[in-house]
């Protein structure tokens, strides 16, 4: 039977003629006719390639008809694959640990495998080996503003310019690592210049003002400690808001140009503000 399989020949009784030229083996070579029967079977319902014929054929003269069989339905499956399964039973009692679904097992394993990075593409694989090793005594924060970390990232959303043009904005945000808080943000066209992130510190050192629509509850009432420095600095109190003043000590940046551009250091440093730059690939300080 593989043999006429092989040959093209019709399955059936003996002495079934060939299926037609396609098949002929004076005028087709193997390889047409392995595409020639996967168009076949691909017409039948049966959606199959012409490698998946040749390993057939490779199977069925090995092994026979049995060598067609798709052996993937006849093999033992357990929660545990291959593990032994009386490992847990004499480690915690006979059912005492029930067993997740393969569903669940298989989620489970996912989510672990994801984590650790096993389940990225090569290029990405190659950019994590490529980061540097992470310090050995993790930067601690105690006060606010003892440091805060600046980054800019492209928002997924369009908005239509001044000009008529839509485009994609970018978000510049300062948070204080010490409370979580988003010390000042800056939302600009995508690519924004050094000028935009300037303003980040600028932000930071004086009372935000109150917008349309706020609540009375958010405006300020008792100025005290910082807010009275800003006061003192010539900053208006009048419709600010109850935004706490943090004069940030250090700024983490990252290695964009706007943030290592002589404008924004200027800026940081006439406000007192030591400017620090991560290490690249991370989020981390060059020093701890």
């Amino acid at each position: 039977m593989c043999g006429r399989w092989r040959r093209g020949s019709r399955a059936g009784p003996a002495g079934a003629g060939p299926r037609g030229a396609e098949y002929g083996p004076q005028t087709r070579t193997p390889a047409q006719r392995e595409e020639a029967k996967a168009a076949e079977l691909s017409a039948a319902g049966m959606p199959t390639g012409a490698v998946t014929v040749r390993r057939m054929r490779a199977r069925c003269r090995q092994d026979g008809v049995r060598g067609l069989v798709d052996h993937r339905a006849t093999r033992p499956r357990t929660a545990l694959g291959r593990a032994n399964e009386r490992l847990l039973a004499e480690q915690y009692g006979q059912g005492v640990v029930p067993l997740p679904s393969s569903a669940t097992f298989n989620r489970l394993a996912h989510a672990l495998a994801d984590g650790r990075g096993l389940l990225d593409s090569a290029r990405q694989r190659r950019w994590r080996s490529a980061r540097p090793a992470p310090p050995f005594v993790p930067t601690t924060v105690m006060a606010p503003g003892e440091l805060v970390m600046t980054d800019s990232t492209v928002l997924d959303a369009f908005v239509v310019l001044d000009d008529g043009v839509v485009e994609r904005p970018e978000l510049t945000i300062a948070l204080d690592v010490a409370t979580r808080t988003i010390r000042a943000a800056v939302l600009r066209a995508k690519g924004g210049r050094s000028v935009d992130a300037a303003q980040l510190p600028a932000q930071m050192t004086v009372p935000a003002p109150m917008r349309p629509g706020w609540a009375e509850a958010l405006a300020m009432e008792t100025p005290g400690g910082a807010v009275r420095a800003a006061a003192e600095r010539g900053c208006p109190l009048e419709g600010a808001a109850a935004r706490p003043v943090i004069t940030p000590q250090t700024i983490l940046v990252g290695q964009g140009k706007v943030f290592i551009s002589s404008s924004f250091i200027a800026a940081c440093e006439s406000l007192g503000m030591c400017v620090q730059p991560h290490r690249r690939a991370t989020g981390r300080p060059r020093s701890t």
